[in-house]
């Protein structure tokens, strides 16, 4: 349905509200494959059904308004927290850390025990090698850091260097 309404140059966003908190890495392989990702006006893979829903139709209503360059800031952003951090890179590094005895602690706040820069450095690392893996070579998915604002894994801030 995707593909066949982005060849009409009907404006189509997609509510990825199958997985709760992240991407359906299946939905987001074949919109790789089939070249769709930037074709988009507005994605979302979100923590709920209905933020993830609210935040598709508002952007895809302000996409209008949007250049085009800004619009695939906006899609890259939303791919790199909601399909590469919460659907790939989080499950990884929780699972590093649950082979650890204090590694619930350490996901549910990176200050005990002084993980932080090292989980935040390898955060960055896995999600900048996820980006050039699925993502046009944009430059600023070449530099861009990821922190975590209350320092645990449930959610990350990507930041674009300009």
């Amino acid at each position: 349905m995707v593909e066949n309404a982005v060849e009409k140059n009907l404006p189509v966003g997609v509510a990825d509200i199958i997985c709760a908190n992240g991407s359906d890495n299946f939905l987001m392989e074949q919109l790789h494959e089939k070249n769709l990702l930037f074709k988009l006006q507005a994605y979302g893979g979100w923590n709920t059904a209905t933020n993830t829903s609210g935040f598709v139709l508002g952007t895809g209503i302000l996409a209008k308004k949007m250049s085009r360059a800004s619009v695939d800031r906006l899609l890259a952003r939303r791919y790199l927290d909601d399909w590469a951090y919460q659907a790939n890179v989080r499950t990884i590094i929780a699972g590093e850390l649950a082979k650890r005895p204090d590694g619930l602690a350490v996901y549910l706040d990176f200050r005990h025990g002084g993980d932080e820069k090292a989980i935040t450095a390898q955060e960055t690392q896995l999600m900048r090698e996820f980006a050039a893996k699925n993502l046009p070579p944009f430059d600023y998915l070449k530099t861009f850091t990821v922190t975590n604002p209350w320092h645990r894994m449930f959610e990350c801030q990507i930041n674009f260097t300009e």
